[in-house]
């Protein structure tokens, strides 16, 4: 129950009663003003009076009668899937991806588009702006309240930029959020893609994580890990918290350029990978093996990519034991490229080394899973992050109630 304290005014509690109302409804599916009433634990007046403002903005929908208790029926009520658009954008050192999402979070459309080496950091955010307003002629018949943004880190979300990008040093100082929101009509939010890929799962487990610690680790061309206690995500005092790829395994290992030494990304990423089995055929330049051809040739098993790939798995293990001890999560979940190539052998050697490393009641109180549906988790995850913007405060993000960067009505 909403607990009022001295100082709060009514505007305020009403937003907080929206926010949860909508949080809830879109964890249930299709739910009654009764039901709603009993899981939020307000006044069924209260809810009454909100989902008429919601039906009114066309926020929520009704879809016809539930049974209930006793036989009795009453009218469903569920997020309105048919007026609403969100965006979501991925940016990672080599491509990026812009996708379309209702408010439930569902994705209708995705474009996916290669990023040069040394890029115009610029141009690429302008192409980027491209891409999105022409989706917005593509979905002429709806409207587009927010877009959000994954980006790997470091990420000072205070900032709204990149710290450090290995091997993409250009995206370092851009205020991003800035220079997207000058070519677009709503607002931008922007988050971690560990962070992201956290939220994704986190709506999929609905009430399963309430009351637990969830850590969802990225292993992809970086490593970073998004932690998820009471119900948010843990950012730190700059929104750096979870940035496991830059802790040392090594003290005295490879210089990072993040100033550090033996950093985990060195070691465990898709990017230390390919470098690694790379080196070890004496692949340089053109001739270099891709990722996607270092998949195939461990799914086909062969002996030197097996070798290198159960390294990387033993390192993201070890990663996993200092995560173990240091917040004593319930639920972890490793995901991002390195879930699609050998997710079974994967899941087997890091159980082996967390196993080996770890008190056993810690080993008997955790889920550790490699995740099998990664496609889009971190693009999903920062449309995720817009919606959850606009159901902290869904009447600013209205049309009729939204203003431009002028404080006028557009």
């Amino acid at each position: 129950m909403l607990r009022i304290r001295k100082g709060i005014n009514q505007d305020t509690i009403q937003e907080w009663n929206r926010s949860l109302l909508l949080k809830e409804l879109r964890k249930k599916g299709i739910c009654s003003r009764a039901h709603l009433a009993k899981l939020s634990e307000l006044k069924q007046a209260t809810v009454t009076n909100i989902m008429k403002d919601f039906i009114d903005w066309e926020l929520v929908a009704e879809t016809g009668l539930l049974s209930g208790n006793k036989g009795r029926r009453s009218i469903g009520l569920t997020i309105n899937r048919e007026k609403y658009r969100v965006f979501g954008l991925q940016i990672s050192r080599k491509f990026y991806k812009i996708g379309v999402f209702d408010l439930a979070g569902h994705q209708l459309d995705t474009v996916i588009k290669d990023i040069p080496k040394h890029p115009d950091v610029s141009s690429v955010l302008r192409n980027m702006c491209t891409v999105i307003h022409d989706f917005e002629k593509t979905y002429a018949g709806y409207s587009f309240l927010a877009l959000g943004v994954a980006l790997p880190g470091p990420f000072i979300s205070s900032k709204n930029r990149i710290a450090l990008l290995v091997g993409g040093e250009e995206w370092a100082g851009i205020n991003i959020k800035e220079a997207l929101e000058k070519e677009l009509d709503f607002p931008v939010f922007l988050e971690h893609d560990a962070n992201a890929g956290a939220f994704t799962h986190m709506w999929r487990l609905k009430d399963a994580y309430q009351h637990q610690v969830l850590v969802y680790i990225s292993v992809g061309p970086g490593i970073g890990a998004g932690i998820i206690m009471d119900n948010k995500i843990y950012t730190g005092a700059l929104g750096i918290a979870g940035e496991i790829g830059h802790t040392s395994i090594d003290v005295n290992g490879r210089h990072c350029s993040c100033g550090n030494r033996g950093c985990l990304d060195l070691y465990a990423s898709t990017t230390a990978l390919a470098e690694a089995v790379n080196a070890a055929y004496g692949r340089k330049g053109d001739g270099q093996l891709a990722l996607q051809d270092i998949r195939q040739m461990l799914q086909k098993k062969d002996e030197i990519c097996l070798e290198h790939f159960t390294d990387v798995c033993r390192y993201i293990g070890y990663c996993i034991v200092n995560m173990i001890n240091t917040i004593n999560p319930d639920i972890i979940i490793i995901g991002d490229e390195i879930s699609n190539m050998l997710p079974d052998l994967t899941q087997e050697i890091i159980h082996a080394v967390v196993k080996e490393r770890i008190l056993p009641e810690l080993h008997d109180s955790i889920s550790i899973t490699v995740s099998r549906d990664e496609d889009n988790v971190i693009l999903t995850g920062a449309a995720i992050v817009a919606i959850n913007a606009i159901f902290e405060n869904p009447e600013t993000y209205m049309p009729k109630h939204r203003t431009d960067a002028s404080g006028i009505h557009p």
